[in-house]
């Protein structure tokens, strides 16, 4: 039970910071339309080149919002689509956490990073490596989690990336 409340502190504390972001956003100018990510959804290369570990909604209380893609340790985490980077620092139960604003109201987020390869408000192009895969934040293995959240709300990532 105390571990369940844990993670669900460290829940209500990533959507607070993610409110954070989103509010800042909304002062800050867009990345151009050109990086029209809503064209390309189903289409998006994977973030790493790595197993499926968990799907959308099926993970713990952290990480039931995105999925996670097991890889090996120190492996390239790329930006699936153009963007700007809004957030890089640790954050409890993520780690080290690095989300990507890509305009029209999407944004991903990429956690348990072993380091940042991108500073905050650097732009960034599709293909970029922006980390390296890693277990910050308490993982058993070295994984990645990947979550798209549209509008502020987190949707399947899984519609989004490409199909293997």
């Amino acid at each position: 039970a105390a571990r369940l409340a844990s993670l669900e502190q460290d829940r209500e504390r990533a959507e607070q910071v993610l409110r954070q972001v989103q509010e800042q956003l909304a002062r800050l100018e867009r990345p151009p339309p050109s990086t029209a990510i809503e064209r390309t959804r189903g289409e998006l290369p994977w973030p790493v080149q790595g197993q499926l570990a968990s799907r959308f909604h099926s993970g713990d209380a952290v990480h039931r919002n995105g999925i996670v893609i097991r890889a090996g340790e120190g492996e390239p985490v790329r930006a699936v689509h153009a963007g700007r980077v809004v957030f890089a620092d640790w954050l409890r139960g993520f780690g080290n956490l690095l989300i990507i604003d890509h305009g029209d109201g999407v944004m991903t987020l990429h956690a348990h990073l072993q380091h940042f390869a991108v500073a905050v408000g650097r732009p960034v192009s599709r293909g970029e490596v922006i980390g390296a895969v890693g277990m910050s934040g308490g993982q058993p293995r070295p994984a990645l989690y990947f979550e798209v959240r549209r509008g502020g709300e987190p949707i399947d990532p899984q519609g989004w990336i490409a199909r293997r």
